[in-house]
């Protein structure tokens, strides 16, 4: 389930939409366990991928020492 929702991390598609019908078909979880433990995947998957971003520094020529993210 690890690789599949990292697959779908770096495709974009969140894995919400993945995990679910694994949890549910492959370790035949109920409908509310595999819902919540989606949950639980995305926001792990947002709170990482927000601290990679949250370092990096802007593309632009001029604006070197400005982050990335414009808060």
């Amino acid at each position: 389930m690890f690789i599949a929702f990292s697959l779908a991390m770096a495709g974009g598609i969140g894995g919400g939409g993945v995990t679910v019908p694994i949890n549910l078909i492959f370790f035949n979880f109920p409908f509310t366990n595999a819902v919540a433990l989606s949950k639980i995947c995305i926001f792990s998957g947002s709170i990482v991928k927000f601290g990679m971003e949250v370092v990096r520094k802007s593309p632009l020529k001029g604006e070197e020492e400005k982050p990335l993210i414009d808060y």
